[in-house]
């Protein structure tokens, strides 16, 4: 929030950021619906309090809960009205269960890293779901901004959904080289 020229940052420039809030609007008040990643992403995919479906934990990927299929999410709403979707990243909202896993849940295609030990450096990344990750040179962030990218650009010239949800700053912490 403070990082940006819109909100008083005199240290990093920020003027496509700028430009956007001066011709829309600005957000000044906000709240999160929870500490943890788990039900704050929940709620940001249905729009409800995490504490109604008590969705107080974190969920991981072996964890037998996740967001009830009876409870629709963005993705599943975009999809009715013709979006294209993709989640890219972090989901930490089941995948014990095929009807909490993203790619059943409204996502025309999945990006994400690969079970196993949670690594920045050359990760195993699966895509839609398949669960047989492969191999990737690169840093975890820049890995999944491509793929973000590239979603956007053949994305572009029709409605779409981009829910990219990245690993940092999650342990362990290991920063790209040139850091």
């Amino acid at each position: 929030y403070g990082d940006f020229g819109v909100y008083g940052s005199k240290d990093i420039l920020t003027p496509n950021f700028d430009k956007l809030a001066s011709e829309g609007m600005k957000f000044t008040n906000y709240y999160t619906a929870s500490t943890l990643c788990s039900p704050t992403r929940m709620s940001l995919l249905t729009g409800i309090y995490p504490q109604k479906l008590n969705f107080k934990f974190t969920v991981a990927n072996n964890d037998p809960r996740g967001i009830p299929k009876n409870v629709k999410i963005l993705p599943e709403i975009f999809k009715k009205d013709g979006y294209t979707t993709a989640h890219i990243g972090k989901w930490h909202l089941g995948m014990s269960k095929p009807e909490y896993r993203p790619i059943n849940r409204g996502f025309d295609t999945t990006v994400m890293r690969g079970a196993g030990n949670l690594t920045y450096y050359n990760p195993l990344i699966d895509i839609d779901n398949s669960f047989q990750p492969v191999q990737q040179q690169g840093y975890l962030t820049d890995i999944f901004t491509d793929y973000a990218v590239d979603f956007i650009e053949t994305s572009k010239d029709e409605p779409f959904f981009l829910n990219l949800w990245f690993f940092a700053p999650h342990l362990p912490l290991e920063p790209p080289a040139k850091w």
